[in-house]
């Protein structure tokens, strides 16, 4: 006798952030039955452009800003959505630096010695990009590698110190460092996330953003998932066993279960510390979980 049909695998995915929904995404290409659950009344979680408060149209990113033509995974993406990219700077403008309250172009070297008047003498010529490729000049090309093992004992020193430490002990001056630290506080980042993170862009040959906003490829990810998101809805506890997951959840201020097969989490490790597990996740997998996300 013909074996009956086997049910649909169904997935809980808990987060409509760009990890869940291309997790959804790629699951239902695979056949599965999904739910996504998001506890925001809209996808993307760190993806967020913020609209309808300027004048012409204009808009701003609150998370993620730019793409670069070395991101590979991300432009098949934007691929598969149709979605067009536009520079990220105009071609014919020059980015403004402001360092302590002084302003300077990065195309005027007069302009640029006025931010960081301590500058040594082989750094005046040279803007924050090009301050950052002199210091790293000479260091391993294993360490821009996607496959890069940052557990590997190699790279322990450079983890152990912070990023500005690590420039100054390669010589470059209180201004080069603040130079290059522009943008964002890295003080007490780890020197080997730095260096990694940049050694994996110095190949690039421009940056780009997605024309209309960066919030276009979440949303049209989850355009293509339609009913299977339930927006407004917070995971408050999660049991899973060998019959597969519940989840019990809030929304509109009623809870609600949602049975699946499995369940991906694709929420910020600070988030899933608030919820109810059982059995509870042992102290090491915990760890795990946190190092992961």
């Amino acid at each position: 006798a013909p074996l009956p049909p086997r049910a649909q695998e169904a997935v809980l995915v808990v987060g409509a952030g760009l990890s869940g929904l291309a997790a959804a995404h790629r699951l239902r290409e695979g056949g599965k039955r999904v739910i996504v659950i998001e506890a925001r009344g809209e996808p993307g979680g760190r993806v967020r452009t913020l609209r309808g408060h300027f004048d012409a149209g204009l808009f701003a990113e609150l998370g993620p800003a730019r793409i670069s033509d070395t991101h590979v995974y991300m432009l098949h993406w934007l691929s598969d959505f149709n979605l067009s990219l536009e520079p990220f700077a105009p071609d014919k403008a020059s980015p403004v630096l402001v360092l302590n309250g002084v302003r300077a172009r990065t195309d005027n070297e007069a302009e640029r010695e006025r931010l960081a008047p301590d500058l040594h003498p082989d750094e005046r010529k040279l803007p924050p990009a090009g301050l950052l490729l002199n210091y790293l000049n000479g260091l391993p090309d294993e360490l821009g590698s996607p496959d890069f093992n940052a557990a590997d004992p190699r790279w322990a020193a450079y983890d152990r110190v912070t990023w500005p430490d690590w420039l100054a002990s390669r010589g470059a001056s209180k201004g080069a460092i603040q130079l290059m630290m522009l943008g964002g506080d890295s003080t007490t980042f780890s020197a080997l996330f730095l260096i990694q993170q940049i050694m994996l862009h110095r190949s690039q040959r421009s940056y780009m953003k997605i024309e209309g906003g960066m919030d276009r490829l979440p949303r049209a990810i989850a355009a293509g998932l339609k009913n299977d998101i339930r927006y407004n809805t917070e995971l408050t506890r999660l049991e899973y066993g060998p019959w597969g997951v519940r989840a019990t959840c809030r929304a509109s201020g009623k809870d609600e279960t949602i049975s699946a097969n499995r369940a991906v989490l694709a929420i910020p490790f600070s988030t899933l510390k608030r919820v109810a597990v059982a059995p509870a996740f042992s102290p090491a997998k915990r760890a795990a979980i946190s190092g992961l996300l």
